[in-house]
């Protein structure tokens, strides 16, 4: 609902802008869409508040740190009794997160449209005037620069998008996802992913799968290895208890060659896609299995060596239940 929300303020405030970010703070969306006909009254119920629909400028790294309070700290710098909020986001944002890491250092990477954020650049964030001024501990982005408040009331907006909609479906591809690896900068042949599973003790709990009633569960998760135009489907593996993990080779025999590359996860049954961007480096004449060296951005698990750098990309998350559009990635 928070994700459906998010693609609301996306396209009613960025329609002209591709890299808009919609966003939404979970306690702002208060009910379900479960009915088949959608009332004004259940509309309202799920955006009770008045807020008024406000944008801010902030950059690429100002994002990674609102996505980075997620992890909550209050204003004394103590943790509340609600210790992780996931932030609804619109559907062209997605990332990636690694709880075993520090704190303030657990989002490994972000995409925008498919493309990785850029630290530097200048992005505009859409949501309701709560969020907007730092409201739930998301205090960078009071921080933005030029704030505008529309003027127009979160209710009416939704109403208005919802109509629109006409035929809404829930999404059950998430956004964002966790993953760890085991590359590290002198990794030979091989390096193991692990995506969808919690760490321990984690507090964002979340797998690749919903847990509301009549959520896809999946089943398989596939991977290739995308350079230019060029696919190539290296390993798929079983899904249990929304999480998988895969041994990655680097062919040499499919055409690949050194240089810049994307890992990419895909989940068949819900529509969730993963990226991990990496540099491969193809010895000609090797035998299969070249060697894979993560991109600035992209975090091993702990213990493993990785160059530090900018964030980079991912895919998957948004949270569907029954009545929900359809907003796939």
């Amino acid at each position: 609902m928070s994700n459906m929300v998010a693609d609301m303020f996306k396209d009613t405030l960025g329609k002209d802008d591709p890299n808009f970010i919609g966003l939404q703070n979970p306690g702002g969306t208060r009910a379900s869409l479960l009915e088949k006909d959608i009332t004004y009254k259940q509309a309202a119920q799920v955006l009770p508040f008045a807020n008024t629909l406000m944008t801010t400028k902030i950059t690429g790294a100002q994002f990674k740190t609102v996505l980075e309070q997620q992890w909550q700290r209050d204003t004394d710098g103590k943790v509340p009794s609600r210790p992780y909020l996931q932030l609804g986001v619109s559907k062209n944002v997605t990332y990636t997160y690694d709880e075993s890491r520090k704190e303030g250092d657990r989002i490994t990477a972000i995409w925008i449209n498919g493309k990785p954020i850029d630290p530097k650049g200048t992005y505009t964030v859409g949501s309701g005037s709560f969020l907007i001024a730092g409201g739930d501990n998301f205090t960078e982005l009071a921080k933005g620069s030029k704030p505008i408040d529309t003027g127009k009331i979160d209710l009416s907006a939704w109403v208005d998008w919802i109509k629109a909609q006409k035929n809404l479906t829930p999404d059950f591809a998430k956004r964002a996802v966790s993953l760890t690896t085991s590359l590290k900068d002198d990794m030979s042949k091989e390096a193991i992913f692990t995506v969808g599973k919690p760490a321990d003790k984690a507090v964002a709990p979340d797998t690749v799968d919903f847990t509301s009633k009549g959520a896809v569960v999946n089943k398989t998760m596939k991977t290739q290895i995308v350079q230019g135009d060029k696919a190539v489907d290296v390993a798929a593996a079983p899904v249990k208890d929304g999480s998988s993990s895969v041994t990655v080779k680097v062919p040499t025999d499919k055409g690949l060659v050194s240089g810049d590359a994307t890992i990419v996860f895909t989940f068949p049954e819900s529509g969730t896609t993963v990226r991990f961007a990496a540099e491969l480096s193809v010895p000609a004449g090797a035998e299969p299995g070249g060697v894979v060296t993560p991109k600035p951005g992209h975090s091993a698990t702990p213990g493993h060596s990785v160059k530090p750098g900018t964030p980079g990309s991912v895919d998957g998350s948004g949270h569907g239940k029954p009545g929900l559009p359809s907003t796939g990635v």
